[in-house]
C-alpha cells in the first residue's frame, strides 16, 4: 500500500504545474480538493489555481435542525471566504459555481464571492439561490426575500455563459443594467406565469447569443401576481416588444425536456418568427411519462420532429436538430 502511495506520488511529480491543473479541471471541486491532499504541491496548486470553483452548500450542510444547520452554513462561509483569500490573482477561472440557499442573511459575504469570480474573469458563471429544503408552502413565505447583486456583477465581460437558479416566483434580481452575458440558461416550465421574468432576462441580455432552457415542473403559487397584465395566449405573437438579442444576436437555441407543450410551442414560434440571426434549434424530448395527459418519449419525438419539418420547409437558413 505504501509503495503504490510512493509510486502515485512520484508520478505526480513528474508532471509540470500546467499538465496538473489540466488534470484538476476535468475533476468536480469535491474530487479534486480530494486529490489534492495526495501532496503539499497539489493542494497548492489546488488552493492557488484551480480552474474549476463550486461552493455547494450541501457539501457541508447536511442537517435539517436549526441550529446546527446555521453552524454548518456558517461553516461553509468561513471555508469559501478562507479559500478566496489564498487564490492566485492572475489565475482566469474557467467555472465558478455558488449554490447557497437564503443569501439574504450573508449579503456581504455573497457580493464577495461574485466579485471573486468576475475578477478572476470567469467565463461560466453559475449561482443558485433556491432552497432544495423547501416544500411548496415555504415557498410562499419567502416570496419576499430579497436579494440585490451587486454593480460588479453588470459588468459580465469576460462571462460567456451564465446559469441562474432562482425559486419560481421570486424576482431577487433586479436588473440596474444590461449584462454582457452570451449564454443564457434557464430552469422553466415557460408557464405563464414565468413569462414576464423570462422576458426580463432577455430584455436585461442584449448580446444574447445562446438561450438555453431546461424544462423543469411548475410551482403553483396562488399569491402570485404578475407585475402587469398579460395575455397568455397571444403574449408572444401580439402587440410584442421583440428583444433586442432575439433581433440581432440569437443563434442558438436548445429546449431540454421538449414535450410541445402550448406554452413551449408558443415560445418557439416567438424566437422563429422574430430571430433574424437565428441558424439553431437543438430539441431534447422529455424522458418523462405523464400519464395524465398521455404523455411519452415518442410522443414528444413526434412533436419536435413535426417542428423540424416544419422549420426545415420554411427556413433555408435555420437547422433544427431533434436528440
Amino acid at each position: 500500500m505504501a509503495s503504490d502511495c510512493s509510486s502515485n506520488q512520484d508520478m505526480l511529480n513528474k508532471l509540470h504545474d500546467p499538465l496538473l491543473l489540466k488534470v484538476f479541471s476535468y475533476l468536480t471541486f469535491k474530487q479534486s480538493a480530494i486529490a489534492s491532499t495526495i501532496s503539499k504541491r497539489c493542494l497548492h496548486l489546488w488552493r492557488r489555481q484551480c480552474l474549476n470553483v463550486q461552493f455547494i452548500e450541501t457539501d457541508f450542510v447536511t442537517s435539517s435542525d436549526p441550529q446546527n444547520r446555521d453552524s454548518h452554513r456558517n461553516n461553509f462561509i468561513d471555508f469559501a471566504k478562507n479559500y478566496i483569500a489564498h487564490y492566485d490573482d492572475k489565475t482566469t477561472l474557467h467555472n465558478f459555481s455558488l449554490v447557497f440557499s437564503k443569501p439574504e442573511d450573508y449579503v456581504h459575504e455573497i457580493n464577495q464571492f461574485v466579485h471573486f469570480a468576475l475578477s478572476h474573469n470567469v467565463k461560466n458563471l453559475t449561482l443558485d439561490f433556491s432552497d432544495p429544503m423547501w416544500s411548496d408552502d415555504d415557498l410562499e413565505k419567502h416570496l419576499a426575500i430579497s436579494y440585490t447583486l451587486p454593480d460588479k456583477f453588470y459588468q459580465l465581460y469576460s462571462v460567456e455563459s451564465l446559469n441562474l437558479v432562482l425559486p419560481t416566483g421570486e424576482e431577487p434580481i433586479r436588473m440596474q443594467s444590461t449584462m454582457n452575458v452570451r449564454h443564457l440558461i434557464l430552469k422553466s416550465e415557460l408557464h405563464e406565469r414565468e413569462y414576464c421574468g423570462f422576458k426580463f432576462l432577455l430584455a436585461s441580455c442584449p448580446d444574447l447569443e445562446k438561450l438555453t432552457i431546461q424544462i423543469t415542473p411548475f410551482r403553483n403559487l396562488q399569491d402570485y401576481e404578475a407585475p402587469y397584465y398579460i395575455d397568455p395566449v397571444t403574449f408572444w405573437t401580439e402587440n410584442v416588444v421583440v428583444d433586442k438579442c432575439v433581433k440581432r444576436t440569437l443563434k442558438t437555441v436548445e429546449i431540454i425536456g421538449y414535450k410541445g407543450t402550448w406554452n413551449e410551442v408558443r415560445f418557439l414560434n416567438y424566437v422563429l418568427r422574430f430571430g433574424t440571426a437565428l441558424s439553431q434549434v437543438d430539441l431534447y424530448p422529455s424522458r418523462q411519462v405523464d400519464d395524465g395527459n398521455r404523455g411519452n418519449l415518442e410522443l414528444y419525438v413526434q412533436r419536435a420532429q413535426n417542428v423540424r419539418h416544419l422549420v426545415m420547409k420554411n427556413r433555408k437558413n435555420l437547422n433544427v436538430s431533434v436528440y
